[in-house]
């Protein structure tokens, strides 16, 4: 999947390389401890895929600039910081095939590492003045933290509908991925009708992202890096789930829903719970779910010109419903 990564970065492979450095030149500190985790994490970096799509969302529109530059190591320092909190939060021991920072300096290092990591992207962008990337940087934060909370007050409650389940990925997800289109565009110069029409693209590309992320927990042969079941585990509602019960009686769903409840930890619930989505149309529904998502942002791509940038993005939206991991 990584040959696909770098066929939709090829119009802006240059681009990226001067981005790595100046995300890596901006993660330097000379506390030792940080300079330690930096270097760690540089190490284990993933596909880098908002980078690119801030990268790609300037080019569709013209030529990348030293704005877009700030942008993309924003995003990506930011996003940083949210894996690192995400793993102590739920107590992840792997990222990417390596341990996890708090599993290797423990949670204290790794929540202040994340505190770091944020900092210097609010700094990036105030000490150059970008004052519009910074407000819709924040803004993205806000809602992802919203949607994580609103994600674990409804884990108590076992009673998610799909309209609250689409609030929820919209603001821990899509909201971060229209803020890289939006920040991408906007930093080329575009007015608020190309921002506001690549927010949407981004908007899509990211609920079709995360319904792919939530299919992953169903599947049999897991390629995604997380363990089959984890959502389960978690007592998470997701949209497989919450389409297998629209499709049962009242007596199969109060069963399932109190085997989540109170015996989601043993691997004979987590196997009958994925067994009664697959049965029940969980995943096909999910993955229809996730496709219109993907068509909405290649409808709206299809207005540009034709470019490379453009094909580029096309891709993306196509991969993003198909990616194995």
């Amino acid at each position: 999947m990584h040959n696909i990564v770098q066929e939709i970065a090829a119009p802006v492979a240059e681009e990226m390389l001067t981005f790595k450095e100046m995300f890596r030149e901006n993660l330097m500190s000379p506390e030792e401890l940080l300079k330690d985790v930096t270097k760690y994490l540089s190490e284990g970096e993933g596909k880098q895929l908002r980078p690119l799509v801030v990268l790609l969302s300037a080019k569709i529109h013209g030529e990348v600039c030293k704005s877009t530059y700030i942008a993309a190591t924003a995003i990506e320092m930011v996003h940083t910081a949210t894996l690192i909190h995400d793993d102590v939060v739920d107590n992840s021991n792997e990222r990417r095939g390596l341990p996890t920072v708090h599993i290797e300096w423990g949670p204290q290092v790794a929540v202040l590492v994340g505190d770091y990591l944020l900092s210097k992207a609010l700094h990036l962008t105030t000490i150059n003045s970008e004052f519009e990337l910074l407000k819709l940087v924040t803004q993205a934060v806000q809602q992802m933290s919203e949607g994580e909370l609103v994600q674990l007050a409804k884990a108590e409650t076992l009673n998610t509908t799909e309209e609250e389940y689409l609030n929820i990925i919209y603001k821990k997800t899509a909201s971060f991925l229209a803020a890289c289109t939006s920040t991408g565009t906007r930093s080329v110069g575009m007015d608020d009708t190309h921002v506001a029409l690549m927010t949407e693209v981004g908007k899509n590309i990211g609920m079709a992202f995360q319904i792919r992320d939530d299919i992953f927990d169903y599947e049999i042969n897991n390629l995604a890096g997380k363990p089959v079941g984890n959502d389960i585990k978690e007592h998470k509602l997701t949209l497989p789930l919450i389409a297998a019960l629209r499709q049962t009686d009242d007596k199969t769903k109060q069963r399932i829903l109190k085997l989540l409840a109170n015996h989601s930890n043993e691997n004979s619930t987590v196997e009958e719970i994925i067994k009664f989505v697959r049965h029940n149309g969980g995943i096909e529904y999910s993955v229809n779910r996730m496709q219109q998502y993907c068509e909405k942002a290649v409808e709206i791509l299809s207005q540009y010109p034709e470019s490379p940038a453009r094909r580029a993005l096309i891709q993306m939206a196509y991969y993003t419903g198909t990616r194995k991991s």
